[in-house]
């Protein structure tokens, strides 16, 4: 797993643009890369450079059944996705409004949904899901109730008489073909583009606008880096909200100062206070499946994490709506 890195065509391994670079604040005059502090559950928060090392995950596209070599999907991921967006990726960190364009939009809308859709949290929420499915599958076909009552859907779904049978063998093989491991990566890979295509087509005609931290406090990014967070009239957040709720906000930070907000309504104002940047990476924290960058070592980032890192799984789909409750008192802002 690659989180939001571009690459050169002929050179796999040597990034023109990463997510995680745009933390680093790398000198242009000098080409010295400043280094990001990586904050996970059980270890001491550490100073690296090695962002291949840090943010790369090798064989996390292995399995298409189109033949693909991972290094082929991964770099046609960078090609229809990733190079799209670094190349406006300057212009919304400057925010110059260039959200006002549909085609900018499209652009940031195939990027973000792609970049949700790809992070380990993601996949391991939808592999948990296939196998809740699996086991209703063994269920319906073991249980002579249910497989009766399925039969006669698919039967009325299909507009003939369906055997029992049929259904039956039907059901045990597909569970028996999805479930095994491989069987697992290989849905994920084929299905990505698919997921991608359908979430972005939402995203496009939403409210899309930059926050601008003004306080010394920065934004940090996770290996689940779009968070998604609705809040209610007694302040109650719920992460994991589907983009289909009128509350759900989505963010995606691209800097140390600066995070994408998509919603269904205008953002109140352009920039954050301190207990919003608090809240934000928080809902960083709760959603990681592993780490946490960030650019500047904060005690306060590292307690978070050592207790709340991580509890938030994505059990369902987000963009079907599921969500999980956590009330904003438990984290000391």
């Amino acid at each position: 797993m690659q989180l939001a890195r571009g690459a050169s065509i002929r050179s796999h391994h040597a990034p023109t643009r990463h997510l995680l670079e745009r933390f680093t604040f790398k000198d242009r005059s000098s080409r010295i890369g400043r280094a990001l502090w990586v904050y996970e559950k059980g270890r001491a928060p550490r100073a690296s450079k090695n962002l291949d090392g840090e943010c790369v995950k090798r064989g996390y596209f292995a399995g298409a059944s189109s033949g693909e070599t991972e290094q082929e999907i991964d770099e046609r991921f960078n090609i229809e996705y990733e190079v799209p967006f670094n190349r406006i990726l300057p212009a919304i960190d400057a925010n110059l409004h260039i959200f006002d364009s549909k085609e900018i939009r499209e652009i940031a809308a195939r990027y973000v949904s792609h970049i949700f859709h790809r992070t380990l949290a993601r996949r391991n929420g939808g592999e948990d899901l296939m196998g809740e499915m699996l086991s209703e599958y063994v269920s319906i076909a073991t249980d002579p109730g249910k497989l009766r009552g399925y039969t006669a859907k698919i039967s009325a779904i299909a507009r003939r008489p369906v055997a029992l049978a049929e259904v039956q063998a039907a059901l045990l093989r597909s569970a028996e073909q999805l479930s095994t491991e491989s069987a697992f990566r290989s849905q994920y890979v084929n299905d990505i583009d698919r997921a991608t295509c359908s979430l972005a087509l939402k995203l496009i005609d939403l409210k899309w606008s930059t926050i601008r931290s003004n306080v010394s406090e920065s934004f940090v990014i996770s290996d689940t880096p779009i968070v998604s967070i609705a809040k209610d009239r007694f302040g109650k957040v719920s992460y994991g909200e589907g983009i289909n709720k009128p509350m759900a906000q989505w963010f995606l930070p691209i800097s140390h100062h600066r995070v994408v907000r998509i919603s269904h309504n205008a953002a109140n104002g352009e920039f954050a206070d301190e207990n919003l940047v608090r809240e934000l990476n928080a809902a960083q924290i709760v959603t990681m499946s592993s780490r946490i960058y960030g650019r500047n070592h904060s005690q306060w980032i590292d307690e978070k994490v050592q207790t709340y890192g991580g509890i938030y799984k994505f059990h369902r789909d987000v963009f079907k709506g599921a969500a999980f409750d956590l009330n904003e008192r438990f984290f000391e802002f």
